[in-house]
């Protein structure tokens, strides 16, 4: 079900900060968390997203990790503590469905199963998703105005924070990695009580009225919280994107967590959860888009002569820097077949540009389709466009990207 059924009343009965520090440390031993203090990012982000559009910043969370590490059943848990806020956990799901379904809802999107596909058909819909989602994070939602049948507008609002879980994680464009927190899951531990999610599903279904009405009433402080830890992680080097996505989460914990409002002693303790947050939303930077598109090409594997596959970084380290390459008879004439070409002086690659070059490709079941792979090369440091085509071997002049060789050199598997 992608609607929501109606909200149950919170509990504004006082709960004991001690009741939630119980709960972050069974939080602890029933999953394995990739970093110590991925249960508390996962607890903030589940307290400030209770509050539904009320934060004026709403950050997303996205948790990864490989078969039988509990990602379902810790998405469950949310919505669980949650309560009908979040109306359950969505494992299929489109833009249109969740924009439709949530018209003018301030709630959180719980989608489990929010795997990468190779299909283009499948990226855009999850493409127009991350959209939404995008839309959803500030002031007041993603505002959508779509043509009705009768040729009538009809207007849609979202807002609120989303929670997806997949095994491997999609690729983030730069404006929606600055939105998510991301956690990365281990296997399950194997000396954790055997009972222990029970307890926990249990526990949080019983504390979910009152996890939400003390949110609720410590909501009133969340503005001079949340305005005091970005300060905190502006002074440690993040921009106002990060510090705010950083914020809303540890602004939801420590709300939960503590009675007083936010001091110096735990602004200090904060420290290496924002630093941890900050350095991983550095991933946002514009030349990751250009060193993953770089990484693509040198990991894409060739069909050569008599059957022979290898990859371009098998090629390029053998013309480039002299490693083996066994099954090549001439790896620069079969790197050339494909638009990419060692320059004499192996200082530098030069790779082809056009929609229609041999390299584009390459990248033709990929965001960097149509020739966009140049695009994202670009952004790294040391790549350059030549203003002028240029002559490679005893060919004809063509338009092409110098990626310098020491962004090149990477040791085969």
């Amino acid at each position: 079900m992608i609607g929501a059924a109606p909200i149950d009343k919170p509990d504004f009965s006082p709960a004991r900060p001690d009741t939630f520090k119980k709960l972050l440390q069974d939080l602890e031993q029933c999953w394995g968390w990739m970093r110590p203090e991925d249960a508390a990012v996962w607890l903030g982000w589940t307290a400030a997203a209770s509050l539904g559009g009320f934060p004026a910043w709403r950050s997303h969370l996205y948790a990864h990790g490989s078969r039988g590490s509990g990602k379902s059943g810790l998405i469950e848990l949310a919505a669980t503590l949650l309560g009908e806020v979040a109306g359950g956990v969505v494992n299929d799901a489109t833009e249109a469905g969740l924009r439709q379904s949530r018209n003018n809802h301030a709630r959180p999107i719980l989608i489990d199963e929010f795997e990468p596909e190779d299909n283009p058909g499948t990226s855009s819909r999850q493409d127009r998703m991350l959209a939404l989602f995008r839309a959803m994070s500030g002031g007041k939602g993603g505002r959508i105005a779509r043509g009705g049948a009768d040729h009538t507008a009809v207007s849609f609002r979202t807002l609120g924070a989303a929670y997806v879980t997949s095994i491997n994680h999609i690729h983030l464009q730069p404006q929606d990695r600055s939105r998510f927190v991301m956690i990365e899951l281990k296997a399950l531990p194997v000396n954790a009580p055997p009972d222990l999610f029970l307890r926990l599903r249990d526990c949080c279904g019983g504390l979910s009225a009152k996890f939400r009405g003390r949110m609720l009433m410590r909501s009133l402080i969340w503005d001079t919280t949340h305005a005091t830890i970005a300060m905190r992680a502006k002074q440690l080097g993040a921009d106002t994107r990060q510090a705010d996505t950083a914020a809303t989460v540890l602004t939801g914990l420590d709300l939960l967590l503590h009675d007083r409002p936010v001091d110096q002693l735990r602004l200090d303790k904060l420290d290496p959860m924002l630093r941890n947050l900050i350095d991983e939303s550095g991933e946002a930077d514009q030349d990751s888009e250009g060193t993953d598109a770089l990484e693509y090409l040198l990991n894409k594997t060739l069909p050569l002569d008599h059957g022979v596959r290898r990859s371009v970084r098998e090629l390029v380290n053998h013309t480039m820097f002299g490693d083996p390459c066994e099954g090549s008879a001439d790896p620069i004439a079969e790197l050339c077949r494909f638009g990419i070409h060692p320059l004499p002086d192996k200082s530098k690659l030069a790779i082809r540009l056009g929609g229609s070059a041999p390299t584009a490709k390459l990248f033709s079941d990929t965001k960097w389709r149509d020739g966009a792979h140049a695009s994202a090369l670009k952004k790294l440091n040391g790549v350059c466009k030549p203003p002028n085509p240029v002559r490679l071997g005893t060919g004809l002049k063509q338009r092409v990207l110098m990626i310098p060789a020491e962004l090149l050199r990477c040791e085969v598997g």
